[in-house]
């Protein structure tokens, strides 16, 4: 367990480091509720999204503007097991890193206290 937690701190401080470059810069990263982007041919099934955890967040794929990332980083053709489209979402680069630090930070708060 404490490996594990050692692991997600690591993993806080790297999307840290992003949310400080994009709290300066212009950044959008494509997602959906529960994938993010993290490059063509990183992801699932040999797409470029794969489920949402403090480790593929570190390497959501950030494209310069809004219109980028609409054109290059979703994926209109993807669906979850049930046959259901899962529709993506543009994101600012800053927010999404700061959502999900938040969201690593309150596991790491629940794993701690189960110890």
């Amino acid at each position: 367990m404490k490996a594990f937690q050692r692991k997600l701190e690591e993993d806080v401080k790297h999307l840290q480091n992003l949310q400080e470059i994009y709290s300066k810069k212009e950044g959008w990263i494509v997602e959906s509720e529960h994938h993010v982007n993290v490059g063509e041919s990183n992801g699932l099934n040999g797409t470029a999204f794969a489920v949402k955890s403090p480790m593929s967040c570190r390497y959501a794929q950030i494209w310069n503007t809004k219109e980028e990332a609409e054109k290059h980083g979703a994926d209109y053709y993807l669906v979850d097991g049930k046959n259901d489209p899962i529709y993506m979402i543009f994101t600012k680069a800053y927010d999404f890193f700061t959502r999900e630090i938040e969201n690593t930070q309150h596991l790491l708060i629940y794993l701690k206290s189960r110890v």
